[in-house]
């Protein structure tokens, strides 16, 4: 009766033994399989393979064994959070100088210029063996007259190899001649059809300039195609008519919302293992708004001087589409209107946009525009070509 009852308590042991092993395993199997995720809310979660949040010291053990990848993915969190913020409130860096030397691209001559050839390598000049003088005993049995017919024939071999040196240099020097003289014929037709490829070039920009001054048509063309090749990270509609006579362009620019910038705004916690998300003040998301939308005018309005050298005056208004808050209808709401003129945008330094704030910079032209200390615009009624 005692054999059984052990056999029984040691198989049932052994039984545990294998459950424990097998948990264990299908544990460590899940831990490798942790899922690490982000959601909109900057909320970090943890999941093993099986989908249950990772707690306790499994946790811990994650964060030491992969707490720079998870950090990683929470700065890129932050990044997505707050958005482009940056971007949005400097888009007036990519304004172009408003009066160019050249209008159109200068296209860079496709032919490689020739190379001068390098000199040839020579062979080194054959140097001189001379024996040693015969000793004593060796002049005593005729070493002398030994010695001085081989420095004789020693001689004469070398004075052979130098000519064939020198034979050899003045050949390399020839050909060498040959290649240069070669080289230049080449390099002066290279340079005379590269001088005459900037020539057209140049003569093609003056004829464009010229057209551009007298021809409506091609200037509403190419300013067509300059303000659609434009970038914009938010959705910018611009429209326009062009007064050839009068030197004026006026634009109406169909502006972002102010609901198209980030709402929010997410920062690192003290410790680096979770995000801090909260809603956007709403001074700074009207302040991030309004320096974006006057970047864009003043970018706009670089362009059209850049492209329209005749273009004396461009008058642009920005409109946004806001609630009426009495109906309820959505409005188009102008909320600036400017008239830019080249000489004023001439004044600005177009080498250090980054000190250029764009809200004051339309102070320095006539202008309309209703903007309070906090952000808030108002409604304005633009200026009007009739």
């Amino acid at each position: 009766m005692s054999y059984t009852s052990s056999s029984r308590s040691s198989t049932s042991t052994s039984q545990r033994r294998l459950e424990r092993e097998e948990k264990q395993r299908q544990r460590a199997d899940a831990l490798a399989r942790v899922k690490v995720s982000i959601d909109d809310n900057g909320v970090l979660t943890c999941l093993d393979g099986d989908g249950r949040p990772l707690k306790g010291r499994e946790l811990s053990m994650m964060w030491e064994q992969q707490g720079a990848a998870i950090r990683t993915l929470l700065i890129n969190a932050v990044d997505q959070i707050n958005g482009d913020i940056d971007l949005l409130g400097n888009i007036h860096l990519d304004a172009p100088y408003p009066s160019q030397t050249r209008l159109l691209a200068i296209e860079e001559f496709p032919e490689t210029e020739p190379q001068k050839p390098s000199p040839s390598k020579k062979p080194p000049e054959p140097t001189p063996y001379l024996p040693d003088e015969p000793g004593f005993v060796s002049r005593l049995f005729g070493g002398s007259g030994r010695h001085e017919r081989k420095v004789s024939q020693l001689k004469h071999e070398h004075a052979q190899t130098t000519d064939a040196w020198l034979a050899r240099c003045a050949m390399i020097d020839a050909d060498d001649a040959r290649s240069i003289a070669s080289w230049k014929a080449e390099h002066a037709e290279w340079v005379q059809r590269r001088d005459a490829f900037a020539h057209r070039s140049e003569a093609a920009d003056a004829e464009h300039r010229a057209r551009l001054a007298v021809d409506g048509d091609y200037s509403a063309d190419s300013l067509t195609e300059a303000v659609q090749s434009l970038e914009w990270p938010r959705e910018t509609l611009i429209s326009f008519q062009l007064d050839l006579p009068g030197k004026n362009v006026w634009l109406d620019v169909d502006l972002p919302e102010i609901e198209d910038l980030p709402q929010r705004v997410a920062t690192m916690s003290a410790s680096g293992k979770k995000l801090n998300v909260k809603a956007k003040p709403q001074k700074s998301l009207r302040m991030e708004y309004a320096r974006h939308i006057h970047g864009i005018a003043f970018r706009i309005a670089a362009t059209v001087a850049a492209v329209l050298p005749w273009a004396g005056t461009i008058h642009l208004s920005g409109f946004s589409q806001r609630p009426n808050k009495a109906t309820g209808v959505i409005n188009d709401d102008y909320l600036f209107s400017v008239a830019f003129t080249r000489v004023g945008l001439e004044r600005i330094n177009f080498e250090s946009l980054e000190a250029v704030d764009p809200i004051e910079a339309m102070t320095a032209f006539d202008h309309r525009r209703k903007l309070s200390a906090t952000g808030i615009f108002k409604a304005i009624q633009p200026y009007s070509p009739e």
